[in-house]
């Protein structure tokens, strides 16, 4: 399980919806703003505290909702490794709909740990970032 593109606090701007991709890697994504999603070919709307996990090879589309002026923020992570959704199973996590968590920056606190993580690349340091991505997951599950 390796984390393999994150960001917290992304601005997406006004207008700027992500790319329908159907995704390489599994997708988790902690919304801090409303947003729009597709699910099923359906338009849905999301809220802020909203989360939400997509496996490996499903679609992935979001963006602002229409009456947003600035566009909408996330915290994102794409993970690789089957591991990651046998995880999220255990822990009874919802995959692919959204659902609502306590603890506001759970995903961006462990993002940041990875982030510190890989840019120091000391011994040891996948492990430690395979250990902050189950962190996360526990997290939302307490």
């Amino acid at each position: 399980m390796e984390a393999i593109f994150y960001s917290v606090n992304f601005d997406h701007k006004k207008g700027d919806f992500c790319p329908r991709l159907r995704l390489d890697h599994h997708f988790i994504a902690f919304f801090r703003t409303d947003f729009l999603y597709e699910k099923n070919g359906k338009l849905l709307r999301g809220n802020s505290g909203d989360m939400l996990i997509i496996p490996r090879g499903e679609v992935v589309w979001h963006g602002p909702a229409p009456e947003m002026n600035e566009g909408f923020r996330n915290d994102w992570m794409y993970v690789s490794g089957d591991d990651f959704i046998e995880l999220v199973k255990k822990y009874e996590i919802p995959i692919g709909t959204l659902f609502k968590v306590g603890g506001r920056h759970t995903l961006a606190h462990c993002i940041e740990k990875i982030k510190d993580e890989q840019a120091a690349c000391r011994d040891g340091y996948k492990e430690m970032c395979e250990l902050h991505i189950k962190e996360a997951i526990i997290k939302l599950h307490r």
